[in-house]
């Protein structure tokens, strides 16, 4: 074999991963912007949707105020003398969705206080017709558009597999959502 020939194996043999290595880089900005909008990923039982909502949820959460000292384990009403946390770690998915009825029986009452009608209840809607008027602000509304899609994800997911530790970082997302519609 000639120096000739082993240059032309040793790029014969380079070239297809050069150019997937450089078509990523051109294309890095796109495929970021790509990922970042990704909303399941699975790999056998593990998905990440549900996570990356409820990292959302918490996210808009952050510039929700802080409950004041009295209202600080204010009672929101449990469903049906329901323990919510211990349904999180006995069965995630009923804990998600009575997490759920928390807050869509507090968005009820104060449609009801502010004389706003809605049938049959939409939450989302409900939630933009109160920021319409003035009576919500947008981060308690953006919290609850959050919360509602993770617990779509959790209640039709068909193989959805939902950990104790997600569905209680749900249930104390819920509860601080309710407290504050409480006081709205």
């Amino acid at each position: 074999m000639s120096w000739k020939e082993f240059f032309a194996s040793v790029i014969d043999s380079l070239a297809w991963p050069a150019a997937v290595v450089g078509g990523i880089f051109i294309l890095r900005r796109a495929l970021g912007s790509l990922l970042a909008n990704l909303r399941t990923v699975r790999y056998r039982q593990w998905q990440a949707d549900f996570d990356r909502q409820l990292r959302d949820a918490e996210a808009s959460a952050e510039l929700l105020p802080e409950p004041a000292e009295e209202a600080q384990g204010l009672d929101v009403g449990e469903p049906a003398g329901v323990d919510i946390e211990l349904l999180a770690r006995v069965s995630p998915r009923a804990a998600v969705i009575e997490a759920w009825l928390l807050i869509e029986h507090q968005m009820v009452a104060v449609a009801q206080r502010h004389d706003v009608q809605m049938q049959p209840v939409n939450v989302r809607r409900l939630a933009d017709l109160l920021v319409k008027q003035g009576v919500l602000d947008e981060s308690l509304q953006a919290v609850i558009r959050d919360l509602n899609f993770a617990r779509n994800s959790a209640v039709h997911g068909i193989d959805f597999a939902l950990t104790p530790a997600e569905a209680q970082r749900y249930v104390e997302l819920a509860t601080r959502v309710a407290e504050a519609l409480r006081r709205v």
